[in-house]
């Protein structure tokens, strides 16, 4: 008999729960990623945006619209966090999953050994 006193049926709800956090953290991962493209595009979009801008201002009246280029470290920035949400997402997805495997291994081990001592 296991910790929860309930048998066979604490073991599933312990393999459900498992399952659950599993599912969790891969629906996390998703919406983190989804977020870190957007991020990224946004990024591209602006800096273009801004490039192409300038390039038409610069044509016309021959003077550089922003001196600073705001709107490029603006692009730039959004670009470096999405990738660095990109790394932090894969990096908590992969601390949760040795986390749930490091526990559904020791209940592997720990029944092998049942087996062994029964059998």
């Amino acid at each position: 008999m296991n910790s929860t006193g309930n048998g066979a049926a604490g073991n599933l709800t312990n393999e459900l729960a498992k399952e659950r956090t599993r599912e969790a953290a891969d629906r996390t991962l998703n919406a983190s990623i989804r977020t870190s493209i957007v991020l990224i595009g946004f990024g591209f979009a602006i800096a273009k945006s801004y490039e192409y801008v300038e390039t038409g201002y610069r044509r016309s009246l021959g003077r550089v619209l922003d001196p600073y280029h705001a709107p490029l470290w603006f692009g730039a920035a959004l670009i470096i966090l999405g990738l660095v949400g990109t790394v932090a997402a894969i990096v908590q997805y992969g601390w949760i999953l040795d986390k749930v495997d490091y526990l559904h291994m020791r209940n592997a081990i720990e029944r092998r050994k049942h087996w062994r001592l029964c059998c």
